[in-house]
This record gives structure tokens, C-alpha cells and sequence, in this order.
């Protein structure tokens, strides 16, 4: 089954859907592994794309990074004498999935060690040994999200029980919460997998409700989220559920809907459109695009990926003619130009 990772991506207003299953074949499709390689598939020529080659992963980085070694690239393409890629916005999407998912993905759980972190973290205690429904009669547990949120809504119970046997609370990592996972639905995946998560919309609307009283901006969890896995998002929800006002989380998905909002916060990143229109002069872009139209069309980092595969050969060839140098761009210039290039004249 494919799995899915779902990121909201502001810079275009919507909500992206992206499969890394169909991005490991665009790049297959579109020739990215006859000179780089992803997870041990394809030619060493190129830097390894599954290797990290920035601290902070986003779209924007993406962008950069292509349009920083297109020449290099084009170069490459010519002497092999193979086409040219021509990914669209939607193939630049699930590439960036599939190299995030690369990046930051959630190992396996184990259940060995799963057991084990069951009986040293104390759950066995009331599980197996205590009071607690034993492991075996658990029904609802699909994953690590359905985990925390039977913990979530159980957590005064299992306060009580500690407090009686003079116990401490005890935090999760991410690897424990998978362990545990694979432990008490005897089911572990198999290799390493992006977590599969729901559609955010849902997400916000119970944050807003449950948590936003106490946490009314997002803009400190935004940089904490950074390059963090949904499962770590999930274990620090629950370690943090001592010093929270826990309400009930009743709908059946809930809790994957909050993990995946809240991770989903990293993505949000806009441009200054300002400083963007300083950089389109600044790069030498208005030189050839001075009467380019704006606002008449979304831009966002996938699109100008696509853009730069197609006109990118004519733009070196102008910039060669003029003795101009190629300029650089960091994430943050894509950001600004894609936002100065939605404002209206």
C-alpha cells in the first residue's frame, strides 16, 4: 500500500497530498538517479540525495539546492547526451516527499525491545502484573498516534496508579513509543517508513479548541517542530501531558489529526515580498523578466523548480552571452521571490 505524507505548504494556500512511494519514481522516471543515489538505488556520480545536505529540510531548501548546481547538472546531462528532466509541480512535490521521508523518516519499531520498554517504563506493572486491561485485550490500537491517545485519555487513571506505588512518571522517546507500538499490536513494519497521516484540517480545529488557550501562537512551535517525525511530535505530547490540561480526545483519529497539524506547522513558511522584489534586482532576474506579470498565477517552491527545468538552459545561455555569473539563491530568496511574485502590480 502506498504510504502518504501529508504537508501544508502556505506559500500556495493549500493542502498537498504527497506520495514519496510515486517521488522515488520520478526520480527513476525522470533520470535524477543516472547520476544520483536514493537508499542504495542508483549511480554514485552525484551527492547521495538521501544524505543530509541541509540541517533544515523544506521546499524551499529543495528549490535552492536544484537551482544552485543547475549548471553543473546541465552540464552532466550534455556530456551523458540523455534528456533533460521536465518534472512537473506535482512531481517536485512527491520528489520532496520521498527526500524528506528519507531524511526524517520514523524507524521500524521493534518488538523485543518494545517489550522491554514496556516492562522498565513501568506499564507492565499495571498491565500484566496490576489492575490495568491487559495488553492482549487492547483493541484500538493501530499505531503510535492511537497509542498516545488511549495513554492521552487514560492519563489520570495511570497518575493515580503511579501515585499509589510511589512511582515517577515516565517519559517516552520516539523509539520506545514505536517499540511499544510494535510490542502491544504484535505487528511491526517492516524497514523504515514515513508515518501515514490524516488530513490536517481537523487537526486545527482541536488544537484551536484543546490547546491554543495556552499555547496562542504558533510561531515558537513552528521552530520547534523543525525536522522533527510525527512519532517524536506524539512523544512530546505525551511527555508534556503532566503539565497539561488533558481533555479527552473522543473522536477515533484525533490524535493523529493533532500530531499531524502540529507537525505540519515546520511547513508553514512565507516570503517577504519586499525583500523579494530587492532580490529579483538584485540576482539580475528583472534584467530578462522585467515585464513578467504577477499575482496572475500561484508560485510556490514546486513550481519554480518546474519553471527552472524548462527555461533554465535559455536563461544560461542569455547569462553566458552577457558574461553574467550564475547567480546563487538560499531557501530564504526562493521564499521572498515566490512571494513577490504572488503580489499584484
Amino acid at each position: 500500500m502506498t504510504q502518504r505524507v501529508l504537508l501544508v505548504l502556505l506559500s500556495a494556500a493549500s493542502l498537498f497530498a504527497m506520495d514519496p512511494d510515486r517521488g522515488k519514481q520520478v526520480l527513476r522516471d525522470q533520470g535524477c538517479l543516472n547520476c544520483h543515489n536514493v537508499r542504495g538505488e542508483g549511480s554514485m556520480k552525484g551527492p547521495d540525495l538521501a544524505a543530509r545536505l541541509v540541517d533544515h529540510y523544506t521546499p524551499a531548501e529543495m528549490a535552492s539546492l536544484m537551482w544552485n548546481h543547475l549548471p553543473e547538472m546541465f552540464s552532466a546531462i550534455g556530456k551523458d547526451q540523455v534528456a533533460r528532466p521536465q518534472p512537473s509541480a506535482r512531481d517536485a512535490e512527491d520528489m520532496f516527499a520521498q527526500l524528506y521521508a528519507a531524511h526524517f523518516v520514523t524507524p521500524a519499531g521493534n518488538q523485543e525491545r518494545g517489550e522491554r520498554a514496556f516492562e522498565q517504563r513501568g506499564c507492565a506493572a499495571c498491565h500484566t502484573k496490576g489492575p490495568g486491561m491487559p495488553v492482549e485485550n487492547w483493541k484500538r490500537i493501530r499505531d503510535s498516534f492511537s497509542l498516545v491517545q488511549q495513554m492521552w485519555n487514560h492519563a489520570s487513571l495511570m497518575q493515580e496508579s503511579r501515585d499509589k506505588r510511589g512511582v515517577m512518571f515516565e517519559k517516552l522517546s520516539s523509539r520506545d513509543l514505536g517499540d511499544i507500538t510494535a510490542f502491544v499490536t504484535k505487528s511491526a513494519a517492516k524497514g523504515n517508513a514515513p508515518a501515514t497521516l490524516p488530513e490536517t484540517a481537523q487537526g486545527e480545529a482541536l488544537y484551536k479548541k484543546n490547546c491554543s488557550a495556552c499555547h496562542p501562537g504558533i510561531v515558537n512551535l513552528q521552530k520547534r517542530m523543525r525536522d522533527r517525525t510525527p512519532t517524536e511530535v506524539a512523544s512530546a505530547l505525551w511527555n508534556h501531558a503532566n503539565s497539561m490540561q488533558k481533555v479527552p480526545l473522543a473522536g477515533p483519529n484525533d490524535m493523529r489529526s493533532l500530531v499531524g497539524y502540529v507537525w505540519n506547522l515546520q511547513f508553514q513558511e512565507t516570503g517577504d515580498a519586499a525583500k523579494g522584489a530587492k532580490t529579483f534586482r538584485d540576482k539580475k532576474c528583472v534584467g530578462c523578466h522585467q515585464n513578467m506579470a504577477r499575482g496572475e498565477r500561484v508560485f510556490t517552491p514546486y513550481t519554480m523548480v518546474t519553471l527552472w527545468w524548462q527555461h533554465g538552459s535559455l536563461m544560461q545561455a542569455d547569462m553566458e552571452k552577457t558574461k553574467t555569473r550564475w547567480p546563487l539563491l538560499e531557501a530564504d530568496d526562493v521564499l521572498n521571490i515566490v512571494a513577490y511574485l504572488n503580489t499584484k502590480q
